[in-house]
Parts: C-alpha cells; sequence; structure tokens
C-alpha cells in the first residue's frame, strides 16, 4: 500500500497525518491530507531525485528541478529554459545595449542565437537568466555545455576574445574562436545548485569600442548536461591530488618546458608530477580540477600541497585562472598551504601551477625542476575570515611557518631582459602599515603597463546607495619615475579596461580603481603592477619601483553607483 493510500486510511480513522509513516509523530504536522515525508527525512522517504515538497500544505515528494516526473521516474530534462536562445522573453540583456537574442539565427547545433555586437562587447556586455536548480545532494553530477564563436569576418574583434560564463557562485573563462564554433564544458560544484541561480555569458573584458565592425559573439547554445561517469568530482578535494593515476593532470608547455607523472619522486616515494624547464624561456604548467566544500564544511580552507623546486624558482597558483598564491622554492621539500578564496568555495575549478620563463628569446640551457604531490583541502585558521581577498596587507611574508602570501606573482621579459618584477617584501619603511608590502618595479621601456605584476581576484559587490564598486589600495611611486607608471587594473588587460594610476608623490597615498557596474556579481581579476611607457629595448641601467598595501574591495562614492 503506498504512502498517500495509508495516510488516508488513518486521517478516516482521526488519526493526525502529521506523521510519517513508520516514523514518529511530527511536532508540526502538515495541514493536507498527504504526508509522504519530511525534509529532514528526505533521503530516505524520497526516491532519487526528489525532494519533500510542502509548498501545497501536504507533504509529498516531488521531482526536484531539472528533473520531470515520466511515469513514476523523474528523468533529467535539463535547462536553463531556452537554452538554444529562441525566445528573447526569457533572456536579460547585460548593459545597456548591443545585445540581443536572434531566433531566426542558423546556429551550428540548431536554430537560434545570443549576440554580442560592437555596443555590446564595449561594456562588459552578455546575457543572463535566473533558473532553478536543484539540491546539490538530489542531482546527478552535472555539466554546463557551452557552443560558442566570433562572427568576425573583417577581424575587427581582438585576436583573444574571451568570454566569461557563470553558474551561481561559479565561473570559467574562455577564448572564442574566430569564425568557427566551439564547445566547452564544465563540472559544476555545490555552488551552482541549491536554489534560483544566475546562468550567464559575457564579455570578460572591454571590445572593439571604437570600431564600426558588425561583428558579433555568437552563443549557439548553454545547456546542462549530466556528466558521465567520473567525469566530474562528486566529492570535495583535487582530482587526482597524490599522482596514483595517470589521469587527472594536463601540462601544457612552451619552448622546452616539460611536464610528466613519475615514479619514486613523491612523498613517500610514491608517484608525484615533476615540471621541468629546460631553457631561460621554457614555460611549464600542471593543470588539474578541485572542487573546493562548504564554507559550513571547512570554515578556513587552504590547500596544502608537499613540493619542491630549485632554489630561487617560483610556481604562480591560481583557481578558474584567477592568481592566488605564489610558492617561492628555496631546495627544500615541504608542505605549504596557500589559502582558497572565498569566490571558489563550493566550485568545482581548474588548478594551475605555473613555471614562467625567464627569458623571451634567448634559450640557453636552463635546469629548473619542480616535484608536486599529496594535495588535499585542509582548514587553515591562520587563513582568517574566509574573504576574496586573503592576503590584504601582504603580512604573511612576514610569518615562514603560515600560509604563503595570497598573490599570484608574475615577472615580464623582453628579449633576454627580466624588465619589470613583482616581491612581497617585508620592508617597513615602505609599507603603509605593518611591514609587509608589494614591491613592483620596471627597468626597460619595453615591457608595459601590466606585463609583470602581482594578481588576485573577487566577486565585485553591488553598489551601496550612490557609491559604487571599487578596489581600495594604498600606493606610492617615486617623483622620479619618469620611465615607468604604478597602476592597479582589470584583467583580462585591455586599452579600455578600468585602471587606476598612482601618483607620483614619493609617498603613500589612498587609491580606488572604480569597476564598472555592469561588472556587479561577476569574478574579475586585478593586476597591481609597474610598467615601462614604451621605447627601446635595449638593455637600462634603472629600476623604477612601485609599492602597495592594504587591498581591500568594497564601493566608494567617487565611482558610478549604475
Amino acid at each position: 500500500m503506498t504512502k498517500m493510500m495509508i495516510c488516508f486510511a488513518l486521517c478516516l480513522a482521526a488519526v493526525g497525518c502529521g506523521d510519517v509513516v513508520g516514523k514518529s509523530v511530527d511536532a508540526n504536522p502538515c495541514p493536507g491530507t498527504v504526508c509522504e515525508c519530511t525534509a529532514a527525512t528526505e533521503a530516505t522517504d524520497c526516491g532519487a531525485h526528489e525532494a519533500c515538497d510542502e509548498s501545497g500544505g501536504s507533504r509529498v515528494c516531488a521531482c526536484v528541478p531539472t528533473y520531470t516526473d515520466q511515469g513514476g521516474t523523474c528523468v533529467f530534462t535539463g535547462g536553463p529554459t531556452d537554452f538554444g536562445f529562441q525566445d528573447p522573453t526569457k533572456w536579460t540583456p547585460i548593459g545597456t545595449s548591443g545585445v540581443m537574442v536572434l531566433a531566426t539565427a542558423t546556429g551550428k547545433v540548431q536554430p537560434g542565437e545570443a549576440a554580442i555586437d560592437k555596443d555590446g562587447a564595449c561594456q562588459y556586455g552578455g546575457i543572463k537568466q535566473t533558473f532553478t536548480m536543484p539540491p546539490f545532494d538530489r542531482a546527478d553530477p552535472m555539466k554546463l555545455s557551452v557552443t560558442y564563436t566570433v562572427n568576425d569576418p573583417m577581424f575587427n574583434f581582438p585576436f583573444n576574445t574571451t568570454l566569461q560564463i557563470g553558474v551561481g557562485s561559479q565561473f570559467m573563462e574562455v577564448v572564442a574562436p574566430r569564425n568557427t564554433y566551439k564547445t566547452s564544458s564544465f563540472c559544476l560544484g555545490p555552488g551552482a545548485f541549491g536554489g534560483p541561480v544566475t546562468f550567464q555569458i559575457a564579455m570578460a573584458a572591454n571590445g572593439p569600442c571604437t570600431t564600426t565592425s558588425t561583428s558579433s559573439v555568437r552563443i549557439d547554445e548553454m545547456k546542462l548536461e549530466l556528466a558521465g561517469a567520473g567525469e566530474c568530482p562528486r566529492e570535495a578535494g583535487v582530482v587526482n591530488g597524490g599522482f596514483q593515476l595517470a589521469t587527472g593532470w594536463s601540462f601544457p608547455n612552451v619552448n622546452g618546458g616539460a611536464g610528466q607523472i613519475l615514479p619514486n619522486i613523491g612523498e613517500n616515494g610514491t608517484f608525484a608530477a615533476q615540471l621541468t624547464q629546460a631553457t631561460r624561456c621554457s614555460d611549464v604548467s600542471a593543470e588539474g580540477t578541485i572542487s573546493v566544500p562548504s564554507e559550513a564544511k571547512i570554515p578556513h580552507p587552504a590547500l596544502d600541497v608537499y613540493w619542491n623546486g630549485t632554489s630561487g624558482a617560483r610556481l604562480a597558483v591560481s583557481l578558474a585562472g584567477k592568481g592566488i598564491g605564489t610558492l617561492n622554492a628555496n631546495g627544500q621539500i615541504k608542505h605549504s598551504r596557500i589559502c582558497i578564496p572565498k569566490w571558489a568555495v563550493g566550485n568545482v575549478s581548474s588548478l594551475s601551477f605555473f613555471a614562467q620563463r625567464i627569458s623571451d628569446n634567448n634559450c640557453t640551457a636552463l635546469s629548473r625542476t619542480f616535484i608536486l604531490d599529496n594535495m588535499t583541502i585542509v582548514d587553515e585558521p591562520a587563513c582568517g575570515m574566509l574573504g576574496d581577498v586573503t592576503d590584504p596587507s601582504f603580512e604573511r611574508i612576514t610569518n615562514l611557518m603560515g600560509p604563503v602570501p595570497g598573490w599570484a606573482l608574475n615577472h615580464g621579459y623582453v628579449n633576454d631582459v627580466e624588465g619589470a618584477r613583482a616581491f612581497i617584501i617585508n620592508n617597513g619603511p615602505n609599507a603603509a602599515s605593518g611591514t609587509g608590502v608589494l614591491r613592483t618595479s620596471n627597468s626597460n621601456p619595453c615591457v608595459g603597463i601590466g606585463e609583470g605584476g602581482a594578481d588576485f581576484a573577487f566577486i565585485v559587490p553591488p553598489a551601496s546607495g550612490t557609491s559604487g564598486p571599487a578596489v581600495k589600495f594604498s600606493a606610492k611611486a617615486d617623483v622620479a619615475n619618469v620611465n615607468s607608471e604604478t597602476r592597479a587594473l582589470l584583467l583580462p588587460q585591455s586599452p579600455t579596461n578600468a585602471s587606476r594610476l598612482v601618483p607620483e608623490t614619493g609617498a603613500h597615498t589612498p587609491n580606488v580603481l572604480c569597476i564598472p557596474p555592469t561588472l556587479v556579481g561577476r569574478l574579475v581579476g586585478a593586476r597591481l603592477t609597474t610598467g615601462g611607457l614604451g621605447g627601446g629595448c635595449a638593455p637600462t641601467t634603472y629600476e623604477e619601483f612601485g609599492f602597495f598595501d592594504d587591498v581591500s574591495v568594497g564601493t566608494d562614492p567617487s565611482c558610478p553607483a549604475q
């Protein structure tokens, strides 16, 4: 006999229907006549892909969103609504103009496309929809599949037109190919589930603001799909973080860089990843996947990694392509911890360790080696309160036993010249507060603004009244800096992206980098940098410095609110 029939019979016998059959009496019985479940016990009361629905007064097991009842079984039917872009009423433009749904466009997978023309591209334009997702623990593993291109026969759009894709709190970036379609898929973590979430795709950087081009970015489809067996992580952690399998990692490389998984080199003599730079112009990285648990499960999340590297070399660490820290090698095997920012919590993201070249064209021999092993997510109270900026005052440099500094550092090069550098140093006289400070420098005019520096990322906050979103920081640049500029700028770098020039006064001053309101709620990267103003690329004898401290993300009355 079904629960509904039993409950109905009990009601006829004047027994309270607040009881779930076989369970103790509910202290708050439902007013309806069907009592199949409670929210607390739906995992045992309800079937796969069902949750306890109390919206009608009764309590019934019903299919969760993205699943539909077909003959008594909840079958995956996907989302979001109109994922093939055939109904303009189902989507909301991001930006004030230049974004549209073209229902009759031919497309590649099916008719209908979303389009972002030059006006939309010039204001971080895109398209979005709020769609209800199922609870993470009542759904199968899912991925988002997106098909896109740049329709650009006259080559007016940037060569690397970057799109940002978001589902809830999870963001990914892709480079759109010109005049050919590409489909990319992304595994979704818990942050993309559990109620109304925003599906969006938009320009990651400002596009061609002055061109008369008729070109446009086209999105043919953005839809949920069920992941294949083992395709997407279900549990929190680094996929194959102990390198005991041959899968889960790739090793992109340039000019003689190499990466591989080898036996007998890891902690306890096990398998581990090895990165090598054979020449001065070798780049190499290890790229894997990480699933970060919710704050409730790990309140101070950090990535713990067992590693070693050639003394003086370093690895920039990134999640979802955004810098979160730097591992500075001293030739010693160790465990290091990198604090995980708030924006990554609950998400499945790419995880990258990048060894940067030290020359652009002098590819003479160089032997640098890194070992990576046993990556886990741990609770690290020293990371402090969860936030997007995990090391705002650069003070982690003062505690070598604690988590590493929370900034991804990169140098800039021209020919064989290291023309822009970034270091976090312990130097009280140049700090605005404490003793830790970021020092950026430039020693060649050919190495321009933004080619080296310190990177971080954050979710853009909403305006507060008439105060718009902003990055605030203290910085100083010397009066004698005539060959360079010290700036904070948004990434990916673009001539039309927002930036803030630091006054060359020789003293720390408060600075504000205003964030375009179109970016509210989106993940953006920023770089603190000192770069050259252009000129000859021959080696020089000068080095000009900038210093940064006390970085925060919030709002400021000097920034536009809308």
